[in-house]
């Protein structure tokens, strides 16, 4: 247990059970205890706060990521996604996308297409188009991402009500 997350990534390197950031709460010490005995089933993790930190494995090491700054998730084939933040770095990891919209904040990210997440306070413009998808730019991100036809409206509808 303690105040600093950059030391997370030799906890986990030397094989680290768990880390647990302060403050801590007694849920999340129970959860920790709990995995000293395999055979007690861990709570499913809910939804994740725009305040929380993300845990990443990824293929160029581990971090602990602000959720509130991932700008897209996107699918690069299979089960591999690129994770962007607005300040323009990229982690590549093996989680399926559904895993993330199932952990993400439904307040901060929206579906913009089969293959693609994206965190609302981080778009910089949409531009729709009447005959086929729409394109969402970002801030940080010099290209805009895809939005298919049928998730336009409801990304219409989250832009609109912040």
């Amino acid at each position: 247990i303690t105040a600093f997350d950059l030391y997370a990534v030799r906890a986990f390197r030397i094989n680290a059970l768990d880390y647990i950031l302060k403050p801590v709460t007694p849920e999340r010490l129970a959860e920790s205890i709990r995995r000293l005995d395999p055979k007690i089933p861990l709570p499913t993790p809910g939804p994740l706060t725009p305040d929380d930190k993300i845990f990443i494995k990824s293929d160029s090491g581990m971090s602990f990521v602000p959720v509130d700054s991932i700008s897209a998730v996107s699918s690069i084939g299979g089960n591999y996604m690129a994770v962007e933040s607005v300040s323009g770095e990229r982690w590549i990891c093996r989680k399926p996308l559904k895993e993330w919209e199932d952990i993400l904040p439904e307040v901060l990210f929206v579906r913009v297409h089969r293959s693609t997440l994206v965190n609302i306070r981080h778009v910089a413009r949409f531009e729709p188009d009447q005959k086929g998808p729409g394109r969402v730019f970002l801030k940080g991100r010099d290209e805009p991402l895809s939005v298919s036809v049928r998730m336009a409206a409801a990304l219409k509808k989250r832009l609109s009500e912040t």
